[in-house]
């Protein structure tokens, strides 16, 4: 491995920005921005706030988008996504969205 790419595959990462939206009346769609030198993210979710890393996670691989289905009217669902790559992850701002 060259120095060069050494240094860039081990930069530190931004926070992503994401949004939700209702998808159906039983799912959301989480997506998020880009974030340079990610190697894949991590989508945490809960029905209460702060989202924290010790809630229910799913990752995404290295898409910009997860559904998150089977949600009941009525629910209101909080998302937070953390990008990873070999120095660590930052996690983004929180996210929240009621199904009708």
């Amino acid at each position: 491995m060259t120095q060069a790419f050494r240094h860039h595959r081990l930069q530190h990462l931004a926070s992503p920005i994401p949004t939700v939206s209702p998808t159906t009346d039983t799912s959301n769609t989480v997506t998020w921005t880009t974030v340079n030198g990610a190697d894949d993210y991590i989508v945490y979710m809960s029905t209460a706030t702060p989202v924290t890393t010790s809630d229910t996670a799913v990752n995404a691989g290295t898409g910009l988008s997860y559904v998150h289905s089977g949600l009941n009217a009525g629910d209101t669902w909080f998302y937070m996504v953390t990008p990873r790559n070999e120095v660590g992850a930052v996690d983004s701002i929180e996210v929240s969205t009621e199904i009708f």
